[in-house]
């Protein structure tokens, strides 16, 4: 068996998804992740109330995941900077982590605009 074939093993890949799911299970502790739950919530619920078709359902998930994926990404650089620091103030840690939520509100704010056109202008 050539190495790239060894690395595709059912075993390596069952792995790779059990390392994935401890990661999303160590995301509850964050602070940003219960408003996250919480703006999910609401607006599936508000979808399912609107009887929303097809098509606006993939534009709420689509964004929901937008969101969901920045955080999490945007978490993993955090705890990155935080270690490789060592918890020290550093103004390049600092630029590079104020980067990285920015562009979780850039996707918070083009979740709210896609919810607003699915919502009140379909």
């Amino acid at each position: 068996m050539n190495r790239s074939s060894k690395n595709m093993t059912l075993t390596s890949r069952r792995n790779s998804i059990i390392y994935a799911l401890n990661g999303i299970k160590l995301l509850p502790g964050e602070p940003n992740i219960k408003l996250h739950i919480i703006a999910t919530a609401v607006v599936v619920i508000a979808g399912f109330l609107k009887h929303l078709n097809g098509n606006q359902w993939i534009a709420i998930v689509a964004a929901i995941a937008l969101v969901w994926i920045c955080e999490t990404i945007n978490t993993a650089i955090e705890k990155l900077c935080d270690f490789a620091c060592n918890m020290e103030r550093s103004d390049a840690i600092k630029a590079v982590k104020d980067i990285s939520a920015g562009a979780v509100l850039m996707a918070s704010a083009t979740s709210v605009v896609i919810a607003v056109i699915v919502f009140f202008f379909q």
